[in-house]
């Protein structure tokens, strides 16, 4: 069953793992520069996961109220990949839509806004852009990855799914030993076999529904999910 464990728990992990006790502001690396370590190392085993398939673990979705006049909307804050845009017209009517090359902008002008017909969308910044510009609203639906933001304090926690958070403590110990100037083999063999774990399990957390292939929808109709 997945856990959420606290940063204090990974940091005395760290130190235990790298023989670097008791820790405290005043040992030779001190909490807060413990604390430092472990939001880099945490957001790498965030892109690790998120590689490894985690990115259906971690997903959120987001409403956005599409309006008329307007073809620009603020991304979530948090906003870190996007997974898919979908346009919900009704409860069980809904339309996904494809991204859209750069180029290919000029070939919406004209081209009126109406529910099944041509449309796209891409990223620009802090933004994504639906095109043509709408003329009537509609609610959109954002699915996409949060970006992995830094501990808040000691008791804020990370969600290692299967026990992975033991890798973040790996990794820092290693940063310990590191800045210690001890050998750290003993503990990459440790991580290694981490890594090599994520990238066979974390495919498997669907084993009963694999990916599959699915036709290609005809051209300009929409496709709808209920």
């Amino acid at each position: 069953m997945a856990k959420s464990v606290a940063r204090s728990v990974i940091r005395t992990d760290a130190r235990l793992l790298a023989d670097e006790r008791p820790g405290g502001a005043s040992s030779f690396i001190t909490d807060t520069e413990a604390n430092r370590l472990i939001d880099v190392r945490t957001a790498e085993l965030y892109d690790k996961l998120l590689k490894a398939r985690g990115h259906e673990y971690y997903a959120d979705d987001e409403a956005i109220a599409i309006v008329a006049g307007t073809s620009r909307y603020n991304l979530p804050s948090d906003f870190y990949e996007l997974l898919s845009f979908t346009l919900e017209w009704g409860t069980t009517n809904h339309e996904e839509l494809d991204p859209y090359e750069f180029g290919e902008r000029s070939s919406y002008v004209g081209v009126g806004w109406s529910q099944g017909g041509p449309k796209g969308y891409r990223l620009r910044a802090a933004q994504i852009e639906i095109l043509p510009t709408p003329t009537s609203p509609v609610t959109g639906r954002l699915q996409y990855i949060p970006a992995f933001t830094d501990f808040s304090g000691d008791s804020a926690t990370f969600d290692g799914v299967n026990g992975w958070e033991r890798w973040i403590a790996l990794a820092v110990a290693i940063d310990f030993r590191i800045v210690n100037k001890l050998p750290y083999n003993d503990l990459a063999q440790q991580q290694a076999a981490m890594d090599e774990r994520i990238e066979e399990l974390a495919a498997q957390r669907d084993a009963g529904h694999p990916a599959r292939v699915r036709n290609v929808y005809p051209e300009g109709r929409a496709r709808r999910f209920s």
